[in-house]
């Protein structure tokens, strides 16, 4: 994978940090101390324990087991029971082991490095522009990656970033971006963001409704759609009056 060891003091030492972007085919390295410094929501991330959030998870795995037609409500319940027992001290068990194993490992080797994976939504491109931003490295992504950005940026807490996509999205608006900036000033309450965003639209709502972006408003944020496209053609509206 790719390093950025670049842009800040101390930076060009080897990073102690994975990050695995969305399709989980890029990783890319960084400094913890960075990374922590710039965002606080992957700070938090950090300072998960490993152990303790993998014992929290656990496969439903007894439903599908016990779940047959053949089993009475009350077979059913007992069974469950004692398999989901099982299934859970199997569970612990095979956690244990596992990060038992990969501290010795870490130990002999003399390496420690925490691993983020990122959801799919984190493209390799918005996880380099986000950490190209943390680095202080000359930042200008293209204007269809900025509501990608933006997103994560939130959801990460990453300092002025996401202020710095809605200050782009305010001076840049385009067609093809329109949709997801109404989605960003109404979920942030971006007055400002929402008028610019309806008044593009309205100079070619054919344009916007066949956008990607529109279609994925559509499908996540109904509402907020519904709301964006009455917007529109009710100020259409009263042009025309």
């Amino acid at each position: 994978g790719g390093s950025l060891h670049v842009g800040r003091k101390g930076s060009h030492a080897p990073g102690d940090v994975e990050l695995v972007s969305g399709n989980g085919k890029t990783k890319l390295h960084a400094h913890r101390n960075i990374i922590e410094d710039a965002s606080p929501g992957l700070k938090k991330l950090m300072e998960q324990r490993p152990l303790a959030a993998a014992l929290r998870r656990r496969e439903d795995l007894v439903e599908r087991a016990v779940g047959g037609n053949w089993l009475s409500p009350k077979t059913g319940a007992f069974l469950g029971q004692i398999l989901g027992l099982v299934l859970h001290l199997a569970h612990v068990i095979c956690v244990f082991v596992s990060f038992g194993f990969r501290a010795a490992l870490e130990k002999g080797t003399g390496k420690t490095k925490m691993t983020l994976v990122f959801p799919p939504e984190v493209t390799t491109a918005t996880l380099v522009a986000m950490l190209r931003w943390m680095y202080r490295i000359p930042l200008h992504p293209p204007l269809h990656s900025l509501i990608d950005l933006h997103d994560a940026a939130t959801k990460y807490e990453v300092k002025g970033l996401a202020a710095y996509c809605e200050q782009r999205l305010l001076a840049e608006m385009r067609c093809e971006i329109a949709a997801g900036a109404a989605r960003v000033a109404k979920t942030k309450h971006i007055s400002g963001l929402w008028k610019v965003a309806t008044r593009c639209a309205r100079s070619d709502w054919t344009s916007v409704a066949a956008s990607p972006g529109m279609t994925a408003l559509v499908t996540t944020h109904p509402e907020i759609a519904a709301q964006f496209a009455f917007a529109v053609h009710d100020a259409i509206r009263t042009e025309n009056r």
